[in-house]
């Protein structure tokens, strides 16, 4: 597997950004105002911003979170994390950080990457147990809105119940190679 180059720019806003989800344009403009960033068009420095969070996404170092019909939010995994923002740096350290190099095959990075899955996964189910919850308690509370909120109740349990199968799979995987 390839490094991937990262401009120090970038890399430092990346490592201020470790905890908090952001979509591409929050990261475009941040990385915009880094003093050390080589970018002065906004075109450009989306464009190299984007290529550079798909090419982390690809080695698991960022998960693309779910966008409910709004710009998609992204996060930093536990991958890019342990790689570059845990490890300790000075500062001329940092000037020269243009490389982050994907996991050694010791880390067994693909079973970070089923872990940061399986949790996902489970946060949806909750979700969507939650959302079936409520709509059966509406159903209770109000009986006139039964008929409109089956369908959604239906929609929800099935969610659920796909969720729960992926769930089981991720585990399956898990236990497998833990062995």
């Amino acid at each position: 597997m390839k490094d991937i180059h990262i401009k120090p720019a970038l890399l430092h806003v990346l490592q201020n950004m470790s905890d908090t989800p952001f979509t591409v344009a929050q990261l475009t403009q941040k990385y915009l105002k880094h003093p050390e960033s080589q970018h002065t068009a906004k075109k450009s420095a989306r464009q190299y911003v984007y290529r550079k969070m798909l090419r982390l996404m690809e080695h698991g170092q960022m998960k693309k979170l779910s966008d409910n019909n709004r710009w998609p939010r992204y996060q930093l995994t536990s991958i890019f994390i342990s790689t570059v923002v845990d490890r300790p740096a000075n500062k001329e350290e940092f000037k020269m950080a243009e490389v982050i190099q994907h996991p050694s095959s010791a880390l067994r990075p693909h079973e970070l990457i089923l872990k940061e899955k399986l949790s996902q996964y489970r946060s949806d189910m909750l979700c969507a147990l939650g959302e079936s919850e409520e709509y059966s308690a509406l159903c209770n509370d109000h009986p006139d809105l039964r008929e409109s909120a089956q369908n959604l109740y239906n929609e929800a349990r099935e969610r659920g119940a796909t969720l729960l199968g992926k769930i089981k799979a991720l585990e399956n995987m898990l236990s497998q190679h833990a062995g």
